[in-house]
């Protein structure tokens, strides 16, 4: 059982006998909780309904010989979850994606990359779009501020200063 943030993993060690096979030993060792944590570059995020990204996921401060992260999306479908780094493993089942690091990282470097997309009925205005799980904590990271279509300049209302910005992109005064 890996190591994570929260809690202690632990692995065995087992001597068997070269002719029978039968088992001669078993040890187990104890690996110590994560020491640092993992963080998100995940970007705050302006779009509509429908809007596709992408962000990554960065050690900071990891040491050890790695470990588990449990990261939790809302309000976005989850198209790809993928390693970047040969020391790890992504797993994503609906709005969860766990991430195991089987070896130490340097600080800052990419160990993920996520691509998801909004979910059509996310309701105009500022959600968290991704949270790193533990089992005591959660920390929320990245704000996606969704805007409803035809609201140009993204302060929640839809009104006659928007239609001028339109007007504006449309004879090339402005761009958008």
């Amino acid at each position: 059982m890996p190591a994570t943030f929260d809690k202690e993993g632990s692995y065995d060690e087992v001597v068997y006998c070269e002719s029978c096979g039968e088992e001669i030993s078993r040890t187990t060792f104890t690996l110590p909780k994560i020491q640092g944590a993992l963080s998100l570059s995940a970007p705050d995020i302006e779009g509509a309904y429908g809007y596709e990204f992408t962000f990554c996921i960065t050690a900071s401060q990891l040491s050890g010989t790695g470990g588990t992260a449990r990261i939790k999306t809302d309000g976005v479908t989850v198209l790809s979850a993928s390693p970047v780094s040969e020391k790890t493993t992504v797993t994503a089942v609906e709005s969860e994606i766990e991430i195991v690091v089987t070896d130490a990282v340097n600080e800052g470097e990419k160990i993920a990359e996520i691509s998801v997309k909004t979910f059509p009925d996310l309701q105009a205005g500022l959600h968290n779009y991704v949270s790193l799980v533990g089992d005591t904590n959660t920390a929320d990271f990245g704000q996606l501020k969704i805007y409803e279509p035809g609201d140009v300049n993204t302060d929640g209302k839809i009104n006659s200063r928007d239609a001028v910005l339109i007007q504006q992109y449309a004879v090339k005064m402005i761009e958008l």
